[in-house]
């Protein structure tokens, strides 16, 4: 069992587990054996394994073991004289069950409570962990869910993973928890049996409405359309990583969700993003969305398509459908999607420019804050590309989404398309770069290349061509960075600025 008081691990329960393994190897040096025979029968020193004991025993060995502890000695035939600093305190905290708040009984074998009256004095545990152990009864879960956390009205997050339970059914739900789980916030079943079958029912009988987080990873789920969440009106996030969904047609019961703000999908087979199945404005308040590790430009199979054509246009339907589905997604993620990746020729910083450029809402891409100047830059390249496609199709490229109020927001006229010719000398872009303690300025044209400009590195700072260079783009305002990673890329593409520093670093 892990004690912890306010939240925090008891460092001092710690040392007494080292010390109780101290004994514990001196006795086994002692005496040639574990057992002891009494009246011709074979009886073990031990307490048994947590797997017979249940978890009121555990607890039990434990007190067990601090009354030795407090007497100086080891429960053996062996005396051990050890020394505790601030025994006494220790002691005394470690017999009041009642202070726990986060109790783990992770891979212990459990399969039932034990003694009810020691989970009772658990009263103020509010996280209860249970994962891979071999509880095969919902009553059991029942049992243990209803005498802990009596202090707090009942747990609030509860941790079933891995253990071998069969599917719960909404008839026996309210029987089995009564009012324990009113309170209960996150649920976590990952490899579990028949999980949607056990959520169907949780949501059914309407016993822990306030569940606000549910993870449902590496389950084989293909689909939730069978599943009703009605009961769970508050669930802000669900994590559905590592299983084998295909199609956000196969959401349809979340996109119905009201307050679902963080979906996370990663690891799963989605090929394209598609909102023609779902209802009408689906996930309202969707802010989070990841997506990595999936099959996005790939087929339904996770092989490559036909043609570049066929990536691009997959892809395309993608964004497109992400950005007309999900209006309000802030915070994206889809790092190690390799039809994604090949659309835009393996090249990451296209696939972010063109997603920040398209989805006008973003404000984080796997995990990398969205700069205001990444965003304008973005934007204008967008403009670009409508007015190219516009011409090339001869439509109007107000057809485009965002594309009115961009070019209301950027003005009618892009960069360095004035009237008024501007001069090279004026075009210029002030650097400082920098290796180590070492720094230059220059002005450099927005057109050069990050390659050119890393052979200029070479020539300023005397560096070997053996080495490898890494340049990094650090913005003057704010000092965030960015890794300046394509070479064929001319500098403009980058939100650089005037006295922005380019840091170039050797291995």
């Amino acid at each position: 069992m892990a004690y912890t008081y306010g939240g925090q691990p008891d460092p001092d329960h710690l040392r007494l587990q080292a010390y109780e393994g101290v004994a514990a190897r001196s006795k086994a040096k002692s005496s040639p054996s574990s057992e002891s025979k009494s009246n011709g029968k074979s009886t073990s020193s031990g307490s048994g394994t947590a797997a017979n004991r249940g978890i009121g025993s555990c607890s039990g060995s434990v007190q067990k073991g601090i009354d030795d502890a407090s007497n100086g000695t080891a429960s053996s035939a062996a005396n051990v004289h050890f020394e505790l600093v601030g025994e006494k305190e220790l002691l005394e905290e470690l017999k009041k069950f009642e202070n726990l708040i986060n109790v783990n009984l992770d891979h212990m074998r459990i399969f039932e409570p034990g003694d009810i009256k020691t989970l009772q004095k658990m009263s103020r545990v509010k996280s209860l962990s249970l994962e891979n152990n071999l509880f095969n009864s919902w009553k059991n879960i029942g049992r243990i869910s209803s005498s802990v956390g009596s202090r707090n009205g009942g747990l609030e997050e509860l941790r079933l993973s891995q253990n071998p339970l069969p599917p719960l059914t909404r008839a026996v739900c309210a029987d089995i928890f009564g009012k324990s789980l009113e309170k209960l916030q996150c649920l976590v079943l990952h490899r579990m049996q028949n999980v949607l079958d056990t959520v169907n029912a949780l949501s059914g009988s309407k016993i822990c409405q306030r569940l606000s987080e549910i993870h449902m990873c590496y389950n084989q789920i293909t689909s939730l359309n069978h599943v009703n969440l009605d009961g769970l009106p508050n669930l802000t996030l669900v994590n559905l990583e590592k299983n084998m969904i295909s199609d956000f047609a196969e959401l349809r019961p979340l996109a119905l969700l009201p307050k679902l703000g963080e979906l996370l999908l990663g690891g799963n087979h989605v090929s394209v993003v598609s909102g023609s199945k779902l209802p009408k404005n689906p996930f309202p308040q969707l802010k989070a969305l990841h997506l990595q590790e999936n099959w996005l430009g790939l087929d339904e199979n996770g092989s490559e398509m036909k043609s570049e054509y066929d990536t691009w246009q997959s892809v395309m339907s993608t964004i497109e459908s992400l950005d007309a589905i999900m209006p309000n997604l802030t915070r994206l993620r889809t790092i190690r999607n390799k039809g994604l990746e090949k659309a835009f020729g393996n090249n990451l910083s296209n696939v972010r420019g063109w997603l920040i450029g398209r989805m006008p809402h973003l404000q984080q891409i796997n995990l990398s804050e969205v700069r205001p100047k990444e965003r304008e830059a973005a934007e204008r390249a967008y403009i670009k590309w409508c007015d190219a496609k516009a011409a090339e199709e001869k439509k109007n490229p107000e057809i485009y989404p965002h594309y009115r109020s961009y070019k209301k927001l950027h003005g009618s006229q892009l960069p360095n398309e004035n009237k008024k010719p501007v001069s090279m000398k004026e075009s210029m872009i002030k650097i400082t770069l920098k290796c180590g303690e070492k720094t230059k300025d220059k002005r450099l044209p927005p057109n050069i290349t990050i390659g050119k400009v890393i052979v200029l590195a070479r020539k300023l700072f005397r560096l070997s061509r053996s080495d490898a260079m890494t340049l990094t783009l650090i913005s003057k305002e704010d000092g965030h960075s960015m890794v300046l990673d394509d070479e064929m890329l001319p500098l403009r593409q980058y939100p650089v600025g005037q006295g922005d520093v380019i840091s170039v670093e050797t291995s």
